[in-house]
């Protein structure tokens, strides 16, 4: 498609994101301000979309993201600033919130066998769907590995920031 052809009102709404992203780094600014920039977008543009504000940061570039997709804050951001009604609640690093909350996310298609052998251990779950179960724990991720028997198929187990917690 040649898109020198095209009007910008018959773009996509995520063509628009992009023209909007292409406008804001034309003249190489030092700060970029994003609001929902992955808002509109399909998976393989959200994909581009996340390393182009990488690779923006790699060259030093400062980036202040407003968006409601916790997995982009936790992927994107060295910090995060939560607001909630006008108030500030959170000003921190990424990665003093990932220390700060022991939190270990576990996703698995028998959660419920991961449940149970976690709890007959004495972790505490603080949130669980049906193939995630977020545990607290001070232990590192091998060991709570090791109380789940190999029989059980687990897809991931990854150190959780807590976000989600801060919204509930």
């Amino acid at each position: 498609i040649d898109w020198s052809k095209i009007k910008v009102e018959n773009f996509s709404y995520g063509m628009k994101q992009r023209l909007g992203i292409a406008q804001a780094i034309l003249h190489d600014p030092d700060i970029l301000i994003l609001d929902e920039p992955n808002n509109g977008l399909d998976p393989k543009g959200i994909s581009e979309m996340n390393k182009l504000i990488e690779s923006l940061q790699r060259e030093g570039k400062t980036i202040c993201i407003s968006t409601h997709i916790l997995k982009d804050v936790e992927q994107l951001c060295d910090s995060v600033t939560v607001l909630k009604k006008g108030k500030l609640i959170l000003n921190a690093s990424m990665e003093e919130l990932v220390e700060k909350n022991n939190l270990i996310n576990i996703k698995s298609k028998k959660i419920k066998l991961v449940e149970e052998c976690l709890t007959s251990k004495g972790y505490s779950i603080v949130r669980k769907s049906d193939k995630t179960i977020v545990v607290k724990t001070d232990n590192k991720i091998q060991e709570v590995c090791s109380i789940i028997p190999t029989h059980i198929p687990i897809y991931s187990i990854t150190k959780d920031s807590g976000l989600t917690d801060i919204f509930l």
